[in-house]
């Protein structure tokens, strides 16, 4: 999980800079802000956007792969455990519900 989480975390802490560094860099030229952006449309909000659906897209995206691989991973070892008696189990009950 190591090699998965260092990477991620990562991504998210870039990205999360260049939006606070944008919002700095907002304080101290407010001629040339980034944060809020100065109008619908301009290059600010576009970046602003992309940077902000970058991190929660990005998250969303391996939040549901770990959801969808996770019970893969569970009911093998469950099978290593139980034996039988789980495969039994496992054929009257949904995986997911």
């Amino acid at each position: 999980m190591e090699q998965i989480r260092d990477p991620v975390f990562a991504v998210d802490a870039a990205i999360l800079i260049v939006m606070l560094f944008g919002a700095a860099w907002s304080v101290g030229y407010p001629a040339k802000r980034i944060w809020p952006p100065p109008s619908k449309g301009s290059w600010q909000q576009r970046l602003t956007w992309a940077l902000f659906l970058a991190v929660f897209g990005f998250n969303a995206v391996l939040l549901i792969a770990v959801f969808a691989v996770t019970p893969l991973a569970e009911e093998l070892w469950l099978e290593e455990q139980y034996g039988q008696e789980y495969v039994d189990y496992r054929r009257g009950t949904s995986r997911f519900l």
